[in-house]
C-alpha cells in the first residue's frame, strides 16, 4: 500500500466532484496500485504546493484555479497556451506541466452523441476557460462557424481573436442562437459535472439561452441536450491516458459517473471525520467546524480517557498499544453510529483495515494535512506516548511514512493546515459541505 500513486482533483467548491468516481474505477479495472481524492486549498498556488508536498503524481484542476494555477507551472502545453486554461497536471520531481483535456471532452461529448461537428455553425456561451476549450474544440473538429459570447463584449472580442473565432455578447446571444446547429453553455452551475455544461443541436435555443434573452421552448423534437457529464467523461479519458500511459477504461468509467458524490446521496449531513497525522490540528479544527455546522464534536482520545478513566499515556504504559487501539476501535464504532458529528480521529486510526472501511460507510473522510516539522512542533510539550523516544522526529517520519498511504486511500477529501489556522479551515471545510448538502 506504501507505493500506492496519488492523484486528485483541486478546486474549490471540490467536495461534490465526480472525479474520483471515474479514475478509481479505472484504476481498480486495470489493477493500478493508484488512488484518487479531492484537494481543497484557499488559492492555486496554495493548492499545488499541497499536492507537491503531499506525493501527489497529478491533478485535475477545476473551477476556479484553471487560469490561475497556469501561473505557477513550470511547463504549459501549446494548446493549453492557446485555450488560457489548464485542467490536467503532470508532477515530475517537484515540478509540474499543464494539459488541456476540456476541448476533447467538449467534442468527444458531442460525437459520442450523434452530434455532428464539421460544417456545422455552433455558438458557445461564455469566454471562461471552459467556454475558451470548447471554442477551440469545435474549431479543430471542423466547426464552419463558431460564435463566443460573452457578457463583457471586451473579453469576447479578445479570445475570439486569439482563437479564432466570432464573438457578440450575451445580450446577442438569444437572436444569434435561433441561427447555428449547436449551443454549448458554458455559464450554467450544473453542480452534476462540476463546471462543465450543457450542450444541444438543433434548430432552437438551449433552455439556458432562452431564459437570458426569449420566453418561447423549443419544440422537444428539435433539440437532442448532451448532459454535461458527458463532458466531465470524455475529458477524463485523455486525462487518464496522460496519467498512466496507457487507454483508459471508457465503459467502466463512464458506469462510475452514476454514483453519487460523498454525502451527497439524500443531500443531507451526515458524520464528518478528520484524520491525520498527531498535530495536524484535528481536534482545533473539529472543535471550529462543529460549531460552525451545528454538529456535536466527538473527540476519540478524550472518549476514551473519559470512558476508562485513565489518561492516554497511562493505557500505553499499562496495557501498550494493543489496549490502546482497542479501545480506539470501540470509540470509532460507537462515534460512527451517531449522525451530525464531526469526528476527531487519533493519528493511527486508518491502522486498521476495519476502522477504515467504518468510515468509508459511515462518514465523509477529510484529511489534514501539515509537515512533520509543524506537527511536531503543535505537540511539543505533551505526552506522545509514541514520540516518547530518544529520536522524536525519526520515530515521526516512520510513523507517518507507515500510516500515508492509509490516509490518502481513506480520505475524500484533502485540506493543509500549514499555511492557515483552525479557524479558516474550518470555514473552508464549513463553505464545501454547505455547498454539498444544499
Amino acid at each position: 500500500m506504501n507505493d500506492l500513486r496519488l492523484y486528485a482533483v483541486l478546486g474549490q467548491p471540490v467536495l461534490h466532484s465526480r472525479s474520483p468516481n471515474l479514475f478509481n474505477a479505472a484504476f481498480q479495472a486495470n489493477q493500478i496500485p493508484a488512488h484518487y481524492t479531492r484537494l481543497l486549498a484557499p488559492t492555486a498556488a496554495a493548492g499545488l504546493r499541497l499536492a507537491t508536498d503531499v506525493g501527489f503524481r497529478g491533478l485535475n484542476v477545476t473551477t476556479p484555479f484553471k487560469e490561475a494555477i497556469m501561473q505557477s507551472l513550470d511547463r504549459v502545453d501549446l494548446t493549453a497556451r492557446r485555450i488560457g486554461a489548464v485542467n490536467t497536471l503532470l508532477r515530475n520531481g517537484r515540478r509540474w506541466a499543464g494539459f488541456n483535456t476540456d476541448w476533447i471532452g467538449a467534442t468527444g461529448a458531442l460525437t459520442r452523441h450523434g452530434v455532428p461537428i464539421a460544417g456545422r455553425t455552433a455558438l458557445v456561451l461564455g469566454a471562461g476557460g471552459a467556454g475558451r476549450a470548447a471554442v477551440h474544440g469545435l474549431l479543430a473538429a471542423g466547426a464552419r462557424e463558431v460564435w463566443l459570447a460573452n457578457r463583457t463584449a471586451s473579453r469576447a472580442r479578445e479570445w475570439a481573436a486569439r482563437l479564432g473565432s466570432r464573438w457578440c455578447t450575451l445580450a446577442e446571444a438569444a437572436a444569434r442562437a435561433a441561427g447555428v446547429d449547436i449551443v454549448v453553455d458554458c455559464i450554467s452551475d450544473d453542480r452534476a459535472a462540476a463546471e462543465i455544461v450543457h450542450s444541444v443541436t438543433g434548430d432552437a435555443l438551449l433552455r439556458a439561452a432562452y431564459r437570458r434573452g426569449t420566453t418561447a421552448a423549443p419544440p422537444a423534437s428539435t433539440v437532442k441536450q448532451v448532459d454535461g457529464l458527458a463532458w466531465l467523461l470524455h475529458q477524463a479519458l485523455p486525462a487518464y491516458e496522460l496519467f498512466e500511459m496507457q487507454p483508459a477504461e471508457r465503459e467502466t468509467m463512464a458506469a462510475a459517473l452514476l454514483q453519487p458524490p460523498p454525502g451527497g446521496e439524500a443531500h443531507s449531513p451526515r458524520n464528518i471525520a478528520l484524520i491525520g497525522f498527531m498535530g495536524a490540528g484535528k481536534t482545533a479544527v473539529g472543535r471550529e467546524l462543529s460549531q460552525r455546522l451545528g454538529f456535536t464534536l466527538a473527540d476519540l482520545d478524550a472518549m476514551i480517557e473519559s470512558r476508562d478513566g485513565r489518561p492516554i499515556p497511562q493505557i500505553f504504559a499499562e496495557g501498550g498499544e494493543a489496549e490502546f487501539r482497542r479501545r480506539e476501535n470501540a470509540a470509532l464504532a460507537d462515534a460512527v453510529a451517531g449522525s451530525r458529528q464531526v469526528i476527531a480521529c487519533g493519528g493511527g486510526v486508518v491502522g486498521s483495515a476495519a476502522n477504515r472501511d467504518l468510515l468509508g460507510r459511515r462518514t465523509v473522510v477529510v484529511w489534514l494535512w501539515a509537515p512533520l516539522e509543524t506537527c511536531l512542533r503543535r505537540v511539543a510539550g505533551t505526552p506522545r506516548p509514541l514520540l516518547a523516544v530518544s529520536d522524536p522526529m525519526s520515530a515521526a517520519q516512520r510513523l507517518a511514512a507507515e500510516r500515508h498511504a492509509a490516509y490518502a486511500a481513506t480520505a475524500r477529501l484533502v485540506v493543509g493546515t500549514d499555511e492557515t489556522g483552525p479557524a479558516e479551515v474550518a470555514a473552508q471545510l464549513a463553505a464545501e459541505f454547505r455547498n454539498l448538502w444544499t
